[in-house]
């Protein structure tokens, strides 16, 4: 983390992957998502320290990762063409920890190579490598 205006280092933040692909920050700006192309992706609750809180792991490369803004919501693609979507609720007592739990998986059918997600609603937009833009809603 570097704050631009002053020019410095805040934090230096350690995943424990290699090649990381994609990240995405929690919009309370607290939590950060990474996947790698070794498969792995990682939570890292920055008030806890620069190593990972939780590690998920898969069997292809991953290669994006998105939170919701308005929803409890993340979500990790890869080159299986399957997308993860996972609830991620953050409380803002500093001393509870984030509910992480598996909600769905969905087949775009080909790798997914970008994703975001629709303010305001539970809808999520993929992009493959085949060409095609997907909406799963």
């Amino acid at each position: 983390m570097y704050n631009l205006q002053a020019q410095s280092l805040l934090k230096r933040i350690s995943p424990g992957q290699k090649l990381i692909a994609s990240i995405a920050v929690h919009p309370s700006g607290d939590h950060v998502l990474s996947t790698s192309h070794d498969g792995k992706t990682s939570w890292t609750d920055l008030d806890l320290g620069d190593r990972p809180y939780k590690a998920f792991r898969s069997e292809s490369v991953m290669r994006t990762v998105a939170f919701h803004t308005d929803f409890p919501l993340f979500a990790t693609g890869g080159d299986e063409g399957i997308l993860n979507v996972w609830t991620g609720k953050v409380s803002p007592d500093l001393g509870e920890e984030p509910l992480i739990c598996p909600v769905h998986v969905l087949k775009h059918g080909s790798p997914v190579y970008t994703l975001a997600w629709v303010p305001g609603k539970p809808w999520l937009v993929t992009g493959g490598l085949d060409g095609s833009v997907k909406l799963f809603t």
